[in-house]
């Protein structure tokens, strides 16, 4: 490491299974939960401060959750089981979030990928959709699927709905691939191309 000494954060305390850079500050949240925490500007460690850091409850209802978030446009989204947002403000005193899509929300998590237009992902509905920040750009793309020459498909029907945890993602030259489980198995065996909308077999 060149000489260079590493010492462990232990200023956290939140235990986050996601963080993001935005506005100089850290975003981020835990498992399980429906709040969004942000950190002091140009301090990614600090989430304690009383005038400069906090949280956000983010669309409080139902006991739904904080799937995943993602930056496009310079706006942050935020995607629960069952609808996105949209961060506003640039201050603490000014922070807010409004909801752009409601009853559709995120289905798995490693399913989100930045894409040109904006996102791709698995949603609560069981369909790949594109978004692109608004209700209006919110697209199914995984109909009709081509899978042994039937070019009926839909995901609905296919994918394991008790595996949504092992689903994968990845975004690489212009194409989304997503990898999942078929109902009937235990283990990722189909991959989704977003480009071809084609469902190929994994070994």
């Amino acid at each position: 490491n060149a000489g260079n000494t590493f010492n462990k954060e232990i200023a956290v305390t939140q235990n986050f299974v996601q963080l993001l850079p935005f506005l100089d500050r850290l975003w981020g949240f835990e498992e399980d939960s429906e709040d969004l925490y942000f950190s002091a500007n140009l301090v990614p460690t600090n989430f304690t401060s009383s005038t400069d850091a906090g949280s956000i409850t983010i669309g409080a209802r139902r006991g739904s959750k904080i799937m995943a978030i993602g930056i496009a446009a310079e706006t942050l989204f935020i995607f629960k089981s069952d609808g996105i947002y949209v961060l506003e403000g640039r201050t603490p005193s000014e922070f807010a979030v409004r909801e752009v899509v409601t009853n559709l929300g995120l289905a798995a998590r490693r399913s989100l990928q930045n894409v040109e237009s904006g996102f791709m992902g698995l949603m609560s509905d069981y369909e790949v959709y594109s978004f692109g920040g608004t209700r209006d750009s919110l697209i199914p793309v995984s109909h009709n699927l081509a899978l042994g020459g039937d070019l009926t498909k839909d995901l609905v029907p296919i994918i394991n709905r008790d595996r949504v945890e092992q689903v994968n993602s990845v975004y690489h030259n212009y194409l989304y691939r997503m990898c999942f489980t078929e109902n009937g198995q235990t283990q990722n065996n189909l991959e989704y191309w977003g480009k071809q909308n084609i469902l190929l077999f994994r070994q």
